[in-house]
């Protein structure tokens, strides 16, 4: 039987699924991150928005964030400079300190790329002095640098807040 007449090889199934492994590893590395993606398929656009976050200024010791996010396959969140810790859509911070602090999370697509964003506030426990009655009906009241002053109109001799 001459060489070209011969009927055709047939491979095993192994080799077949090898062979188109194989195939689709060198074209995601050639091609780059877009083409580990099958075809047809749309990820959402990495995005990061903060929700919920406390007041700038705040007396209380406790600080609760919500956020909302798309295309992310990793989430962290910190206060302050603390490690970064795994988060989903929402954290909850109870015995913050006086003073200064920030809230940071960050989302993190397969292919790398990172969103963070922070909120800042302060955290005032000085309690806040007593009212003082001035003459002529006039009240002051401090807390930290606010002021709040009020005086009763002409003819008044009282008010209420």
């Amino acid at each position: 039987m001459p060489d070209d007449a011969r009927p055709p090889r047939r491979r095993s199934p192994i080799a077949l699924v090898l062979a188109l492994l194989l195939g689709l590893a060198l074209a995601c590395l050639t091609a780059g991150p877009a083409m580990a993606m099958p075809a047809g398929v749309v990820r959402a656009p990495l995005s990061l928005t903060i929700l919920k976050h406390p007041n700038p200024a705040v007396h209380t010791m406790t600080a609760s964030f919500t956020w909302r996010q798309s295309g992310a396959a990793r989430t962290r969140c910190r206060i302050d400079s603390k490690l970064w810790k795994a988060c989903t859509t929402s954290a909850r911070y109870t015995g913050v300190a006086e003073g200064k602090h920030a809230f940071s999370v960050k989302v993190s697509s397969r292919s790398g790329h990172s969103i963070t964003k922070s909120f800042k506030w302060r955290v005032d426990l000085t309690a806040p002095t007593a009212p003082t009655a001035v003459t002529g009906g006039s009240l002051s009241w401090t807390s930290g640098s606010r002021t709040l002053a009020a005086s009763a109109p002409p003819g008044f001799s009282s008010f209420e807040l």
